[in-house]
Order: structure tokens, then sequence, then C-alpha cells
């Protein structure tokens, strides 16, 4: 038995091949093992399309997007978390992929860029100053994760009733009431909350 040393280009292929096969295989086992049905418990509640990972991360972007006064109570980021679940439950298959992808992406890029935390594990003041220096960044991609999950989470807190007092608005110029869709009641029964 006379083994004869692996070259050193031999081991850099052998283990750059043997890397990137065991990460597409634990992303497809994990894909095929969340159904759209499945619900994802954790300490924010049930969801049906986010992850918990992926719950955690935006928790902790929506900490930081949402006016500071009211980002200081976790109900309300908690009910912004929730709402945008709700409304990616009813949308293209597709369109929940990118979201994901957004939201896994967003939490390694502080690796990326030399921090040595995920972005949901950072403190609050560290996420928010990591932010606000990736706004302007020249990496297409990574300033369109960050700007486009900020409109998001402004656009469903926004359109909140709870927030409507805080900017002034007292609602449709018809004052009618609110209707609650079939699909919110869907989402409700589905996850056992009220939803008002």
């Amino acid at each position: 038995m006379n083994m004869e040393p692996l070259p050193r280009r031999n081991f850099l292929k052998l283990a750059t091949v043997s890397a990137a096969s065991i990460t597409a295989a634990m992303l497809y086992i994990g894909n095929k093992s969340s159904p759209k049905d499945s619900f994802y418990a954790d300490q924010y509640g049930k969801f049906l399309s986010l992850t918990t990972s992926q719950a955690e991360t935006l928790f902790a972007f929506i900490e930081i997007a949402i006016p500071l006064e009211k980002s200081e109570t976790p109900e309300t980021c908690n009910a912004v978390l929730r709402r945008i679940d709700e409304e990616l439950t009813f949308v293209n298959a597709q369109i929940q992929g990118d979201l994901g992808m957004a939201l896994d992406a967003l939490s390694y890029i502080p690796i990326v860029y030399g921090k040595f935390s995920r972005f949901e594990k950072m403190l609050k003041k560290d996420r928010s100053m990591f932010i606000q220096s990736l706004r302007n960044t020249t990496n297409e991609t990574i300033r369109a994760i960050v700007n486009n999950c900020r409109i998001l989470t402004l656009y469903i807190y926004y359109g909140q009733h709870e927030s409507w007092n805080s900017i002034g608005y007292d609602g449709s110029y018809s004052q009618r009431p609110l209707m609650i869709s079939e699909q919110r009641v869907y989402y409700s029964s589905k996850t056992i909350r009220r939803i008002l």
C-alpha cells in the first residue's frame, strides 16, 4: 500500500467540488422538506410562508427600518412581520422564493463585509449603521436586497391601522369601515390568531 501524496491543485479541485455538492444537496433537501402548508413556529408565532431563520432576519430588519419610537415595542414589529407573511402566503411561489433568497442573503451579508456575526445576531445599533453603509454600495444585488426589504417593510407598516394615528392619517375620505377579505380570514384560521 504505497500512497502518493495528492498534488495541491487536485486537492483544491476536490475540496471545491465536495463543498459545492454538499451545499447543493443541503439546499435541495431543505427545499423539499418544507411544504407550503407547513407551519414554522417560533417566538414570533406561526407562519405559513416564512421559515424561522427568515422570520428572525426580517424581524431584525423591521426593528431598524420602521420609525424609532414605534420600533421600541416588539408588538409593532411582530405585527408587521405577521402581515408580511400573510401577504406572501397568497402570492406567486416565485415571488415567495425571491424574497426568501433575499432574506437568506441579508442574513449573511455582514460576514461578506468582514463582520463576525449574522445580521439578526448583531446589536440593533450595529445593524442600523451597517444597513446605512450598504444603501449606497456599488454592488447592485446587495443594494437591491436592502432597499427592497426596506420598501416592503415601510409599505406594510404604514398600511396598518395601528400606525395611522402616529402619522396623522384619519383613514379614507368615505370613512367606510374596514372590510376583511377572505384571504385574511383564511390566513387567520390557519395560524389561529385574531385578525384585528
